[in-house]
């Protein structure tokens, strides 16, 4: 796993699993076998992950979610990952390129897109 400081090299699964701010996640991810988590470093994806204050601002909004059974599913794991990546590699600088632009990315999660904005040099 290697990368130059805007492109992460390696699986999206390494890259959670080693970063100090997404150990929410990762404990997620711990309930889906690995075979299943996305591990190809062949294919070329941009992971939107939620940071852990995101998981806990995600959790505080939905009631009876934390640690429940919804997050021991490997089904219902997987789908909200799906949700959070794209198709093609897209660095904070790409992003930015689309100031004040509502860009839309179709996701790994069929039927849905994840949404971006440029406002003031922060994408959200």
């Amino acid at each position: 796993m290697s990368g130059n400081g805007t492109v992460c090299h390696g699986t999206i699964a390494e890259q959670v699993l080693v970063h100090p701010n997404l150990t929410q996640l990762a404990r997620y991810m711990a309930n889906v076998p690995l075979e299943m988590l996305l591990l190809s470093q062949n294919d070329s994806y941009t992971f939107f992950a939620p940071s852990d204050a995101a998981m806990k601002a995600f959790l505080t909004d939905l009631p009876g979610r934390k640690l429940g059974p919804h997050w021991n599913s490997t089904f219902d794991v997987m789908q909200f990952l799906n949700f959070h990546t794209i198709y093609d590699v897209y660095s904070i600088s790409d992003l930015k390129l689309f100031q004040g632009v509502l860009k839309s990315f179709p996701t790994l999660y069929d039927g849905f897109s994840l949404h971006t904005i440029n406002a003031h040099d922060e994408i959200k």
